[in-house]
């Protein structure tokens, strides 16, 4: 695969994208450069695509893993074209379409249901929508309802791109209905799928919703689950996504969380810490201080290195410096490595600090 963002990885904003095939992106370009606000060149609107284009013509849909950029002529025959809609291409001859794609939905076989939910990345929400909510709510195949999770999230990230070009930062009520069926079926995931997988595909979609009319509702669902949760994978992409959504309240619930653990269950724990202590990092809990430089003893090499890396996200206070510093010492040259990335951004931001404001 070219690009995924699995679970932990859509929590922490990674994603990979490698080569991608050129030579056959000639039959898009004109559409592609032509396109401004939404508008081809003939100026009709060209569908909300999922899988919008990047400047290299390549599209996003979501695979059971995560978000992946393809070049469109690498896809699926019908998917590559259904990439290539515009609204008004959107008729009879995809009507019918749709009855095969129902029929791929409720085939046993896992490769028929992966085909047609990539396919469905380009099709208009209102066609989408339900159907992608219904395999993650009722498919029996585990691979089927991580990659649904995962395009709620494209639909997601779609209305909030919506959302934020409307002069009043307004969803359309079907825009909102939309939202709010992809956000409660991601979130019934989290609460009640069989698969950690799926939950922990949910736990990293939840960790990037940005429509503020689920926010609330949304920081109380991963405070609890973490808490709730039983799956180290689960929890580890729980903690991250507290992270990523940068509520300082999350503190509230990572410190006691981590506080207690004990040392000597690191190996066993080591990617739930790693994600909890990064998260702190992330939201700047000065309070975790201390709990830092405990695990920064510990025997387990990628949890210092998480201690070192963690380091960034605080101001450049003398007792973060220090740590920091303690890092260098370390037995382990990446750690050691990371610590000296870590005092090169806060000497940064110190700089930075000491800036006369214009």
């Amino acid at each position: 695969m070219e690009g995924f963002r699995c679970g932990f990885c859509v929590s922490r904003g990674f994603q990979r994208v490698g080569g991608v095939r050129k030579a056959d992106l000639s039959r898009w370009s004109a559409r592609t450069n032509a396109r401004k606000g939404g508008r081809c060149a003939s100026g009709r609107r060209v569908i909300q695509a999922l899988g919008d284009r990047d400047d290299q013509g390549r599209v996003r849909i979501a695979t059971p893993f995560g978000i992946v950029r393809r070049d469109p002529d690498s896809l699926p025959p019908m998917v590559s074209k259904a990439a290539g809609m515009l609204v008004e291409d959107f008729g009879e001859a995809n009507k019918r379409r749709l009855a095969e794609v129902d029929a791929k939905l409720r085939s046993k076989r896992s490769a028929d249901q992966l085909a047609a939910l990539q396919e469905l990345c380009f099709y208009p929400h209102e066609e989408s929508v339900p159907r992608v909510v219904r395999v993650l709510q009722s498919s029996g195949d585990e691979m089927a309802r991580s990659q649904a999770a995962f395009l709620c999230m494209l639909v997601l990230e779609n209305l909030q791109t919506e959302q934020t070009q409307t002069k009043d930062s307004e969803l359309t009520q079907a825009g909102k209905a939309h939202a709010q069926s992809c956000y409660e079926a991601v979130e019934a995931a989290l609460m009640s799928d069989g698969s950690p997988t799926v939950r922990s595909a949910a736990a990293g979609v939840l960790g990037n919703v940005r429509l503020d009319d689920f926010r609330e509702r949304l920081d109380g669902v991963l405070k609890r689950q973490l808490l709730e949760e039983t799956d180290w994978l689960v929890k580890m992409c729980l903690a991250v996504s507290l992270g990523t959504r940068g509520d300082p309240s999350a503190g509230n619930v990572l410190l006691p969380f981590i506080q207690r653990l004990k040392l000597s269950e690191c190996e066993d724990n080591s990617l739930v810490i790693q994600g909890v202590i990064g998260a702190l990092g992330q939201l700047n809990i000065a309070a975790a201080l201390p709990e830092l430089e405990r695990w920064s003893k510990c025997s387990d090499m990628m949890i210092r290195m998480q201690v070192a890396e963690s380091l960034q996200g605080f101001a450049p206070e003398e007792n973060v410096l220090e740590l920091a510093h303690a890092l260098l010492k370390d037995e382990n040259e990446l750690v050691q490595q990371q610590a000296r990335h870590s005092i090169a951004a806060l000497d940064a931001k110190s700089s930075s600090n000491d800036q006369p404001s214009a």
